[in-house]
């Protein structure tokens, strides 16, 4: 399964793999984004079949069901050290010479 570098989904999963089980309310504390956006993104996941759900009466737990993850893009490291390569572009001179003389 192939996850984008980068997107809330690979957050989350790095949570999971840090430390499991655990819950939604500790992962909603740790990324800092809203409850809709995370339910979304848990469930996109859970059809993906890449965690599962349990829903107990007081919290919601979040289990990690397959580990064969494979991150897709590149990461902050490689896009700092690709910028810092080409660096910035200067902008063209502009000549007040004749093209054809």
């Amino acid at each position: 399964m192939q996850i984008k570098t980068g997107s809330l989904e690979e957050r989350i999963l790095r949570i999971l793999f840090k430390k499991y089980p655990v819950t939604v309310d500790e992962i909603q504390e740790e990324i800092g984004v809203n409850e809709d956006t995370l339910e979304r993104a848990l469930k996109a996941l859970q059809t993906k079949g890449a965690i599962m759900l349990d829903v107990l009466p007081d919290e919601t737990f979040v289990r990690l069901i397959n580990p064969n993850l494979h991150f897709i893009g590149r990461s902050h490291v490689q896009r700092k050290a690709l910028k810092r390569k080409t660096g910035k572009r200067k902008p063209e001179q502009k000549v007040n010479e004749m093209m054809y003389g």
